[in-house]
């Protein structure tokens, strides 16, 4: 993935120039240990609260994102980090675009729907979010991995059904 190479090579360059590391991420997620792979004093944080509880006074910070994770979130983590005293903060906005641009449309489709089937791997972060996107709208979701886990109950008294994909589901899927 063009975005998890641009992440590794941002991530030397934050460390070969003696940047304090914060990755916003779930540190069990495989791009994140890939990363620590890399960097691996790295700070890796999943909340504001997770960022809150860090020792970080006068240092020259460097943050990105695991690519899977949201906008709105990450902006989240900036506007924070930008609220401190550091020296100074360096963002790299390392959310790919594709993953975004799901996010968006399942949010914008979820309003418009009865029912949201999210279609991917379950280990997939950037499915399993999709899903969690429709349900914060209130509208149920089913995260599934083929049509055989499909249970005509879910679609009783449902007219408009919506259906998406994680950015890492084949398509004949």
């Amino acid at each position: 993935c063009p975005y998890v190479l641009a992440s590794h090579k941002i991530l030397q360059n934050l460390k070969k120039d003696g940047y304090r590391i914060i990755i916003f991420g779930d540190k069990r997620h495989p791009e994140i240990k890939g990363l620590l792979g890399i960097a691996d004093d790295a700070v890796v944080v999943d909340s504001i609260d997770e960022l809150k509880s860090l020792n970080l006074k006068d240092l020259r910070v460097g943050v990105l994102a695991q690519t899977t994770r949201s906008r709105a979130d990450f902006s989240k983590i900036v506007g924070y980090l930008a609220s401190r005293d550091f020296k100074e903060v360096r963002v790299f906005n390392t959310i790919c675009r594709d993953t975004e641009i799901r996010q968006d449309c399942v949010s914008e489709l979820a309003d418009e729907v009865d029912l949201m089937l999210i279609i991917g791997g379950k280990n997939s972060a950037n499915t399993r979010h999709l899903a969690d996107i429709a349900r914060r709208k209130k509208v149920p979701a089913y995260h599934i991995e083929s049509e055989k886990e499909l249970k005509k109950g879910w679609l009783k008294n449902k007219l408009r059904i919506g259906v998406a994909s994680g950015a890492s589901t084949p398509e004949y899927i």
